[in-house]
């Protein structure tokens, strides 16, 4: 009985891998729960851990092409976190929801430094970050 071939997935460029992590990470659509992802989480951390290098350039690039500077990948900004805290700049007062019981009370959450002040103070700012923003 003769054999079929057997069916191989087509092999994806490197590059290409790195192209589709930054679009999938750029993009609300990580966010949205009906939409089957091409990434889990696993699988882009592990990702990121194996390429930083390669989708840092790519992600700055793609930031700097849209015009939104301060951007960086959310596991960028995990690690760096980690090793240097954000500063609290002040803090956001808010009272909660009146209800029948009466008046809802006051609350205080902290506010911290946002990407551009936390990268400008760490003086992780790329060139045209700096001239544009």
């Amino acid at each position: 009985m003769p054999r079929k071939p057997r069916k191989t997935r087509s092999i994806i460029r490197r590059g290409q891998d790195i192209q589709s992590w930054v679009r999938y990470r750029t993009t609300v659509l990580r966010y949205v729960q009906c939409i089957k992802s091409p990434w889990t989480d696993e699988e882009a951390l592990s990702f990121w851990t194996a390429n930083r290098g390669e989708i840092m350039r790519e992600y700055l690039d793609t930031m700097r092409k849209k015009g939104q500077p301060f951007q960086r990948p959310q596991e960028y900004l995990d690690e760096l976190e980690a090793k240097h805290p954000r500063k609290r700049t002040g803090w956001d007062e808010w009272h909660e929801p009146q209800t029948a019981a009466g008046p809802g009370k006051l609350r205080k959450d902290p506010v911290f430094e946002t990407n551009e002040e936390y990268l400008r103070r760490l003086g992780l700012l790329e060139s045209w970050e700096i001239e544009n923003g």
